[in-house]
């Protein structure tokens, strides 16, 4: 790294919501910005096994989210879960 460079994000995750509506308002914006990026991510029961353990057992603080969460929460992530996987849950 160089001196006074940063790991900390450029764009917070929790704004990311807002900032995919005032794109979708302001298109000239996308010419300076980018396009917001959005993936689609189908969930295996490993996953969402791991996320069900650390809400419900290990999370201290009930506000926290994981990554995933967060990312899903910010619209940068949907997720879709197969229909078997409530069966394998």
């Amino acid at each position: 790294m160089t001196a006074g460079a940063t790991t900390a994000p450029i764009i917070r995750s929790d704004t990311l919501p807002e900032l995919r509506r005032v794109l979708e308002k302001l298109p000239a914006l996308r010419e300076y910005l980018g396009d917001v990026l959005r993936v689609v991510l189908v969930l295996d029961a490993c996953c969402v096994q791991s996320e069900l353990r650390w809400r419900l057992g290990s999370r201290k603080n009930p506000a926290a989210r994981t990554y995933l969460h967060e990312a899903m929460v910010s619209g940068v992530v949907v997720a879709f879960a197969p229909n078997f996987l409530e069966i394998e849950i």
